[in-house]
């Protein structure tokens, strides 16, 4: 995968939306446990998962941009976001350290 350049704009653009994102997570988070969220109601567990699904995401964009990559979007398939911009990443630096691929 090649690095991309971010703009200014750009940059201040994903810093809103990360931001905006964490604060509907920690509403969602909040309301569930308001709400005394049971196990049982598959709404509120339907909640949880997107919740949890929210929270992956969100750390896979700050280890991801802590690299570059940043090009994909939140539609794009985790698995995808794994294995070909964070997988690559690190086979790049197991390479540089003599390491076997994985």
């Amino acid at each position: 995968m090649k690095r991309s350049r971010v703009t200014v704009e750009q940059a201040r653009e994903r810093g809103y939306m990360a931001g905006r994102r964490a604060i509907l997570r920690r509403l969602l988070g909040q309301v569930l446990g308001d709400l005394g969220h049971s196990a049982k109601d598959p709404k509120a567990k339907l909640a949880t998962v997107v919740l949890e699904l929210e929270d992956i995401r969100a750390a896979l964009r700050s280890l991801c941009e802590a690299y570059g990559y940043t090009d994909w979007t939140d539609k794009t398939y985790l698995a995808d976001v794994v294995d070909k911009y964070l997988g690559k990443r690190l086979d790049e630096e197991a390479r540089k350290r003599g390491e076997p691929r994985r």
